[in-house]
């Protein structure tokens, strides 16, 4: 569900992991991990994913209001858990096409 990623550069010896770490600080700080990583135009673009998250989120937990208790609680974990998971997929797969458009080399292992 997770892949992980070496990238590395065509010509000198500086390369970059992709793992399970990446996946948590994308899902966490989404647009500022990809201004670390891969630059402010990466991060532009991440903001697209993190602000539908974010949206989801909201309109998800207002409509929890008019489940029933059990379903609100199943609703309040389980939405969350599903919009992180695709916020770091989301964030580490464009980070990974970033460095494939400059030219870096990468690997899914």
């Amino acid at each position: 569900m997770f892949p992980r990623y070496f990238i590395e550069h065509p010509t000198e010896v500086r390369d970059l992991y992709l793992g399970p770490a990446s996946y948590f600080w994308a899902a966490l700080t989404g647009p500022l991990y990809v201004l670390r990583v891969a630059g402010l135009r990466g991060a532009l673009k991440a903001a697209g994913p993190t602000l539908l998250s974010l949206i989801i989120l909201m309109v998800a937990i207002a409509a929890t209001m008019y489940l029933p208790k059990p379903i609100q609680a199943i609703s309040l974990v389980g939405i969350p858990v599903f919009l992180f998971a695709y916020q770091a997929r989301k964030i580490v797969q464009l980070v990974r096409v970033i460095y494939a458009a400059r030219g870096w080399t990468v690997h899914q292992i």
